[in-house]
């Protein structure tokens, strides 16, 4: 098994590692010793608590969206969108576990717990890939307020309200306009919300592609686990293998015709 622990984030793209997970529903990775497969019986029990050294990944089902919850070796933490789509059943599936609480809420209560077992409060990335409900919430009349009004509660934003967030990362920082804006409420409501953190001094940045230190371990448990975050692509910007240098695969907009 490879020693050294790569992941390599693509805001468009899949999530792809540089070895193979266990075969378990939230994949996780230990440095030496390779885990036998999971019998049937064990895939519905839960899953060990996070050690340092290990790589914890859980795709987290709410039948609304996507949402992983990333445990590094050293226990530095990510999620990696919280949908909440509210989407009828004739295009998306039932609510998961239940539909007693919001996606997001489900998300976060979840996030929360596996950060508790390791010693932790905070959540120290976020990130968006991209402006849609089934990534970052769905929003309503119904959709409560968050405390102080800005914005209501959904996805990202109901995460937010149950976790504390370090850094939000996302690719459309700061304008929100590539290609073009995006005129809806949930994306309205996103943008409120990320008004709010940068209003109340929280971080907020965009997505850097090539960079191997955004995502830098914060050192929450000691690991002998070398490892590294590399953002790979966004936006039609491709890393290229070379230190952090990247190129571009979509033509500049300025002389493109707008319905192009």
């Amino acid at each position: 098994m490879n020693e050294r622990r790569r992941l390599l984030l693509g805001a468009l793209l899949p999530l792809t590692l540089g070895a193979a997970p266990r075969a378990w529903c939230a994949a996780s990775m230990q440095a030496s010793t390779p885990a036998p497969a999971a019998a049937p019986d064990r895939m519905a029990t839960a899953l060990e608590p996070w050690q340092p050294g290990w790589l914890d990944i859980h795709h987290i089902a709410t039948g609304r969206g996507n949402a992983t919850f990333v445990m590094l070796p050293d226990g530095t933490s990510m999620l990696i969108d919280a949908g909440a789509s509210l989407n009828a059943l004739d295009v998306s599936m039932a609510p998961r576990p239940d539909a007693t609480r919001r996606a997001g809420e489900w998300i976060g209560r979840y996030a929360r717990r596996h950060l508790v077992r390791a010693g932790l409060e905070d959540l120290d990335y976020l990130l968006v890939t991209h402006l849609h409900p089934d990534h970052t919430g769905d929003v309503e009349a119904a959709s409560p307020p968050a405390s102080g009004g800005a914005y209501r509660l959904s996805g990202v934003t109901d995460v937010a309200a149950q976790v504390p967030i370090g850094t939000v990362v996302d690719r459309g920082y700061p304008d929100y306009d590539f290609p073009l804006r995006i005129t809806a409420p949930f994306a309205d409501n996103y943008r409120a919300f990320i008004a709010a953190r940068r209003k109340s001094g929280q971080r907020v940045e965009a997505f850097q592609v090539g960079s191997n230190i955004q995502f830098a371990g914060r050192g929450r448990h000691r690991t002998s686990v070398p490892f590294e975050v590399r953002n790979i692509a966004a936006s039609g910007e491709v890393w290229t293998g070379e230190a952090a240098a990247t190129r571009r695969l979509f033509p500049p907009l300025a002389p493109l015709a707008r319905a192009d």
